[in-house]
């Protein structure tokens, strides 16, 4: 599978959050759901990635069969109770 992002919103969140996009992927991949909002974001995939011991969520766009547009990410005080124990 390929990944896709903004260039932009990647120098942003390395320069906000201190990780890029690459380094979130390298992560493990704890879950891969629909969005919990289909009304308002019905296309729309998430992805919960376990990176340095957190729980990022990225909200994700499928586009065709193998590449996927990674549209951001940010660490889940929530995702890690419900991930990690």
């Amino acid at each position: 599978m390929r990944f896709r992002w903004s260039r932009e919103k990647d120098v942003w969140l390395q320069k906000t959050r201190g990780v890029s996009f690459d380094e979130l992927l390298t992560g493990e991949l704890v879950a891969f759901v629909d969005h919990p909002n289909q009304v308002k974001y019905p296309h729309q995939k998430v992805m919960y990635v376990r990176y340095r011991q957190y729980i990022s969520v990225m909200p994700v766009l499928l586009e065709g069969s193998d590449t996927v547009f990674v549209k951001t990410a940010y660490p889940s005080r929530k995702a890690r109770k419900l991930f990690i124990p």
